[in-house]
């Protein structure tokens, strides 16, 4: 959508633009669904809740289970042994001591230290992020008129589960489907951008100068659907109809 500015001011030139909640195409169908499921409009604390466990979560292994069920890794975490010696240049740090252990430097070593505490946030990231805080498939045909049957019926045009956090990237390994485009879609009819307005000689329109901006400009004479048009310094230009909009008297302290 190109931007169009006057001399103080910059608007757009979308017309039948989607200012409402009761349109019909699919972005909007969708908009309404999270509104329905109150997966918009929601504290920040909520949406940071989805976020780590989406964010944690790993996608089980050959058999469908982590190596341990409290933890909400895929394989268990390995922490190799650090043995407490001292530093090559005879300092103490954090990962050895000159002359003893020391607490910080070093390390119990072995595997499977993610479930040390039994953690039950951890497991319950796992649960979260396996499923409820996830988007569901999107319908191929979602978006569409939906054929009403008495076995399976679907009403408000809820066919989907949507999600607090959106985005592919926090997906995971989710097969959520590949029909993003859909959900982002609007009907939008070719035929509505072709139409455009005709202007008499003398009356004043709205025409896009060298930089490109919509200024104020006379209309001379009318060629078809081209115009010779006088900006208000003078300069004549042609300009085709596509390049023209109505004028309105515009005051800069109230618009």
């Amino acid at each position: 959508m190109a931007p169009i500015a006057t001399d103080d001011q910059i608007t757009t030139d979308c017309r039948w633009c989607n200012n409402n909640m009761s349109y019909n195409d699919p972005a909007s169908q969708y908009q309404t669904l999270k509104i329905i499921q109150n997966t918009v409009r929601v504290p920040a604390s909520l949406y940071m809740n989805d976020l780590a466990a989406l964010t944690v979560y790993q996608k089980p292994g050959k058999y469908g289970v982590n190596w341990n069920q409290m933890s909400d890794r895929r394989v268990r975490h390995v922490q190799p042994t650090t043995v407490a010696g001292g530093s090559f240049y005879h300092a103490s740090s954090t990962r050895g001591t000159i002359t003893r252990c020391r607490p910080g430097a070093g390390c119990p070593g072995g595997s499977g230290v993610d479930i040390k505490h039994n953690s039950y946030d951890r497991y319950l990231n796992r649960i979260k992020g396996k499923g409820p805080a996830r988007r569901g498939v999107i319908p191929p045909d979602f978006g569409k008129p939906i054929v009403f049957n008495t076995a399976f019926p679907i009403y408000g045009g809820k066919t989907t589960k949507t999600s607090i956090v959106s985005g592919g990237g926090y997906q995971g390994d989710c097969i959520c489907g590949d029909q993003n485009d859909a959900i982002y879609d609007t009907l939008a009819d070719p035929q509505r951008f072709q139409y455009y307005y005709e202007f008499d000689v003398g009356t004043y329109v709205y025409a896009t100068n060298a930089d490109g901006y919509y200024v104020k400009a006379l209309v001379l004479e009318k060629m078809g659907t081209n115009y010779i048009v006088q900006y208000d310094d003078g300069t004549v230009a042609e300009k085709n109809i596509s390049e023209l909009l109505i004028y309105y008297p515009c005051n800069s302290e109230t618009c």
